[in-house]
């Protein structure tokens, strides 16, 4: 909901479906169809569109959760799970 309180197109169920069909889609074809500038190209955008949308993303975390969020972000890795517990300080 925004701060009017109507619902956002993007909060709808079809719509986050068809946006993960949709990436899912394109990933498949990228695997399989070969190397080609194109792919090359298409990778290098996606990449640089999710460091981007996760650093935005933490960001409005940490504004929206504060210090709950901060202590969670240490405990989590971004974009891959710890393997190792870390050491209390």
């Amino acid at each position: 909901m925004d701060s009017h309180g109507q619902q956002l197109w993007w909060g709808k169920k079809w719509t986050l479906t068809l946006i993960l069909f949709l990436i899912l889609f394109r990933l498949l074809f990228l695997v399989t169809s070969g190397p080609s500038l194109n792919n090359l190209v298409f990778t290098a955008m996606y990449a640089t569109y999710m460091l981007i949308g996760g650093y935005c993303e933490e960001v409005r975390l940490i504004r929206i959760f504060g210090e709950d969020y901060l202590a969670y972000r240490s405990r989590v890795g971004a974009y891959f799970p710890r393997l190792r517990r870390r050491r209390p300080a």
